[in-house]
């Protein structure tokens, strides 16, 4: 059995980096290179990132551990 810190911290930071990815470039598409060079935005961008892919992050623990894949 694989420890859950093991599966989880790779998880969150995967998530992170491709919602980053995708959402970062739409965001500055759509909100135009002047608001989004403000501080702001993209405090708002990166709060709701972080939340997205905690949330993401704990759903696939979650199955994984129902799966009996990780243990705590």
């Amino acid at each position: 059995m694989i420890n859950v810190w093991f599966v989880a911290v790779p998880v969150f930071l995967l998530s992170t980096y491709l919602f980053w990815r995708y959402m970062g470039a739409h965001l500055k598409e759509e909100y135009g290179e002047k608001m989004w060079n403000l501080w702001s935005s993209r405090l708002y961008f990166w709060n709701g990132t972080i939340c997205t892919c905690v949330g993401v992050t704990f759903l696939i623990c979650y199955v994984l551990k129902q799966a009996n894949i990780v243990s705590l």
